[in-house]
């Protein structure tokens, strides 16, 4: 409250300083302008007075240069220190000198004095043809001068300016009080009311309107207009405070049922983990209890069909080696399981591995198979890539194991593995072959657990391939992506370590 008042008496000082600001330059504009006026007035009126001092001068000369002409020449001297006096009484004339011809002279006033102008005219008498006459016809009996002097019309003039000054001032006290008494009543006042409610803390939270004291039926001015405007950013104000609140308010209703959400997904993703793992032991536990038993009986089996050869008719034997085929197959099945289980469960061990040379290794492992059926496996040189050898290994013998397995027959089998320009990635490959390739229609399923697309009479298999080799490449960060046409061979790219920027 204490800072909140501080602040209304700080604006109302602001605002009577203003309201002294605004009348001192009107009475300065109002003093600069009365000079300029005051100024011009008396300027004319002084060369007024000064014409009438030079117009005096011709006056003087024609009024009295008859008379002192006259005395001049009747050697009368008193009367011309009489009309001497008589010039000099006028207030214009600083001093006058009459000189005649002989030298004699006739002066009132000092020459030293002050003197604004001397003027000086020739005395001539015309009294007949006397010797001496000058080329008008009259005789030079003297010199009168005069010296003048404005000091009479300065005076008037520094009067009139001061009782000018001296009014103008009354009359501009007068007027700035007055305007600051109607600058406090119409400005002021509406300004401090303004401040206060501006100042007001709670101003921008609240719709309650500025009002000012106004006249019933008055005229609308720019206060009103100011009014007006706060007014209106008051409303805009609390209407965007209203709905910036409760914009808020459904944030907090969307985090809170966001965190519920994320408990709920967090305890989802819990419980999956759970059951994959407890799947992926599962699968381990029954792969490996399945193996010993299924190698006991494949052996056990052998021996039967070994030492019963002389005994065993020809059926009972087919049915035996139908056994042990079926047990291989067995086998063959909780390996692959076991395999997948190994890959999904294991960490990723990495280093650095050459790809090419890990082909190549894996290619001599199909050298018999290949050999058997004709297949040429060309290998060009591949990246280094940081992995781990144990799963890349088991990438390249189901890539290359099913190239040969699903070779064509109508045509000698030919595998290529080259890199592949890929960018953004640590290493890039292609495995491609011409064999019976793949309907594209079973691209996005065919990397399913289980899926096959030809039966194991057709084509041996387990339908686990190219599911570990989708394993495979996503632990290390990776893509692996079909291009093929039925009965137009297939190739598979696969892509690894994406690389982040920076």
């Amino acid at each position: 409250m204490e800072l909140a008042g501080a602040q209304k008496r700080a604006g109302a000082s602001e605002r009577s300083k203003l309201g002294l600001h605004v009348v001192l330059v009107a009475v300065l504009i109002n003093a600069v302008l009365s000079v300029v006026s005051a100024g011009s007035q008396l300027y004319l009126d002084y060369e007024r007075s000064r014409q009438s001092v030079l117009s005096g001068a011709e006056q003087i000369e024609k009024s009295f240069h008859g008379p002192v002409t006259d005395a001049l020449w009747r050697y009368d001297d008193s009367q011309v220190g009489a009309l001497v006096e008589g010039i000099g009484a006028h207030a214009s004339v600083a001093f006058v000198t009459v000189t005649s011809t002989e030298g004699t002279v006739w002066r009132h006033g000092a020459e030293q004095g002050r003197q604004d102008v001397l003027r000086r005219f020739p005395l001539v008498h015309h009294g007949g043809p006397l010797s001496g006459e000058g080329p008008s016809g009259g005789v030079e009996v003297g010199v009168l001068e005069l010296g003048l002097t404005f000091e009479g019309a300065v005076s008037r003039v520094w009067a009139q300016f001061w009782t000018i000054a001296l009014s103008n001032f009354i009359k501009t006290c007068i007027a700035s009080m007055l305007m600051l008494a109607m600058f406090e009543r119409l400005v002021t006042r509406n300004l401090r009311r303004i401040s206060a409610h501006v100042g007001d803390a709670d101003w921008l939270r609240t719709t309650l309107p500025l009002r000012l004291p106004r006249r019933e039926g008055g005229a609308r001015d720019e206060m009103d207009d100011i009014v007006a405007a706060l007014n209106l950013a008051q409303t805009r104000h609390v209407a965007a405070l209203e709905a910036v609140q409760a914009e808020i308010a459904g944030h907090h209703a969307t985090h809170a049922k966001l965190e519920q959400q994320a408990q709920e997904l967090a305890f989802a993703v819990q419980n999956l983990k759970e059951t994959n793992r407890e799947q992926m032991e599962f699968s381990y536990a029954v792969s490996h209890d399945l193996k010993s038993p299924t190698n006991t009986m494949a052996m056990m089996l052998d021996e039967v069909l070994h030492e019963g050869a002389g005994v065993l008719d020809a059926d009972a034997r087919m049915l035996l080696e139908a056994a042990v085929d079926t047990l291989g197959r067995m086998r063959n099945l909780v390996d692959r399981v076991l395999a997948y289980s190994l890959i999904v469960e294991g960490v990723v061990e990495e280093e650095p591995v050459d790809l090419g040379a890990l082909a190549r290794e894996v290619a001599a492992e199909f050298s018999d198979q290949a050999e058997a059926i004709g297949a040429q496996i060309e290998i060009a040189p591949l990246p280094e890539v940081t992995g781990d050898a144990d799963q890349l290994r088991v990438l390249f013998q189901n890539l290359i194991g099913n190239a040969l397995r699903y070779a064509d027959p109508q045509r000698p089998c030919r595998i290529a593995i080259f890199p592949a320009e890929e960018a953004g990635w640590e290493a890039a490959f292609t495995v491609r072959d011409n064999g019976i390739g793949i309907d594209p229609a079973f691209h996005r399923t065919i990397f399913g657990l289980f899926k096959r697309l030809h039966t194991y009479d057709e084509i041996p298999g387990v339908g686990l391939g190219l599911t570990l080799c989708k394993r495979v490449v996503t632990n290390h960060q990776g893509e692996i992506a079909l291009a093929s046409t039925e009965g137009e061979g297939a190739a598979f790219t696969v892509r690894l370590k994406r690389k982040t920027d920076g």
